[in-house]
């Protein structure tokens, strides 16, 4: 593409009140120009599928990818078809550099932090379990509603962001860490399918270690045996169910894993203190 068709897309034009930080969702056409802009853009495909256009790169992405675009480089999403019944959405986190790095100087750690701002090049990487599509539309509709806190908010949204990205290209893959990094891997694969059967002999193949070792790192690494962090999070779930739903404690008790309704009960209330029907009347 000629570089007289690149646009260039300005801060100033998303940066309302000198407000540093501007969040969008855009639904993607063939219509939109490749473009350069003058802020750090972190890009997160919220639905569908399409390819995404860089510096001579054509990359396929669906939901969950993960980018953070430098300022000063082109790209630009693009549908997959023009079938308006599967569109390309995507969620884009504007930030002012300077402003930003200014609020990171006072943040514990921030300068570390800040030395992205110094890459050159797009960075991609996958949102594996779903959290940050939840927090990209927490923090679209934040951004968008201006309640109270509505400023904290936000940047506590951004640092959760960039910390996501400065993990990923700082930490040290060394024997020790691999370890750790897999068994983050381990924590993901909990998170995404507790509703399954989970044995340990899976999460210890996850991490590379016999499922002895497994448990003892995971007890090190978590405070809890791999039992109770996995009860942990289904009781979650199922509090999560019973406030904002009106499935009945049967259906919900199966939707965490659990067919065995006497024993949801019993653990639910030796968790939380409540019965199921109580904890979602007391709430």
């Amino acid at each position: 593409m000629l570089q007289k068709n690149i646009r260039t897309f300005l801060g100033e034009n998303y940066f309302v009140h000198n407000f540093p930080i501007c969040i969008t969702r855009s639904v993607e056409s063939f219509d939109t120009n490749m473009h350069f802009h003058d802020f750090l853009e972190i890009c997160y495909v919220g639905e569908g599928k399409g390819i995404h256009i860089s510096e001579g790169n054509i990359d396929k992405v669906s939901k969950g990818a993960l980018f953070m675009v430098p300022l000063g480089v082109s790209h630009v999403f693009r549908p997959i078809s023009t079938d308006t019944k599967e569109p390309l959405i995507i969620y884009n986190f504007i930030i002012n550099i300077e402003a930003v790095r200014g609020f990171l100087r006072h943040y514990p750690g921030g300068n570390e932090v800040s030395k992205l701002f110094n890459l050159k090049e797009w960075k991609r990487y996958h949102d594996n379990n779903g959290e940050y599509y939840e927090l990209f539309q927490r923090m679209h509709y934040e951004y968008s509603s201006n309640l109270p806190g509505r400023e904290a908010t936000l940047y506590n949204g951004l640092m959760q962001l960039l910390l996501f990205f400065y993990y990923r290209e700082t930490r040290l893959y060394s024997e020790s860490t691999k370890t750790v990094v897999h068994m983050q891997k381990a924590l993901e694969f909990i998170h995404s399918n507790y509703r399954e059967p989970i044995q340990v002999k899976d999460l210890a193949s996850i991490v590379g270690v016999g499922e002895r070792q497994f448990q003892r790192l995971f007890l090190t690494q978590t405070g809890m045996n791999f039992k109770d962090y996995l009860q942990g999070v289904r009781i979650n779930e199922a509090c999560r169910l019973l406030i904002q739903s009106d499935r009945k404690v049967v259906d919900i008790a199966s939707a965490v894993g659990y067919n065995d309704l006497p024993f949801f009960n019993k653990l639910f209330k030796q968790k939380t203190g409540f019965s199921p029907r109580e904890y979602r009347r007391f709430q």
